[in-house]
């Protein structure tokens, strides 16, 4: 196979630049056209499956951002509730021990998380 690309301004069937795919032996025109369209047919396939893969490729690169992200919201939220604990743990710590000094069981404090 035999690729060039047209620059002639006498060829005014090919627009400026195209590639032109030529076979090694001569055929019909006929021949020529059904060989031209396989080739044609080849290329498309082989670009079609690396656009799939080029669309695959970023699918698990975004699947692998959703995990990441995903990761960094649990560990906020852990931390979150961690702290959310140790501020209602020291809050009805010191409420339950007012409350004590004052005579009372803990009566009106209520612990909440």
């Amino acid at each position: 196979e035999k690729t060039h690309i047209n620059n002639s301004n006498n060829n005014n069937n090919c627009k400026k630049g195209q590639i032109q795919y030529n076979p090694d032996v001569p055929m019909s025109k006929e021949q020529l056209t059904a060989w031209r369209r396989e080739m044609r047919r080849v290329r498309n396939r082989e670009s079609a499956a690396a656009s799939r893969r080029k669309v695959r490729d970023r699918i698990e690169e975004l699947e692998e951002e959703v995990a990441a992200w995903k990761k960094r919201y649990e560990e906020v939220i852990d931390r979150l509730e961690k702290k959310q604990a140790e501020k209602g743990a020291s809050a009805g710590g010191v409420a339950g021990a007012a409350s004590n000094a004052a005579g009372g069981a803990g009566q009106g404090w209520a612990l909440v998380i």
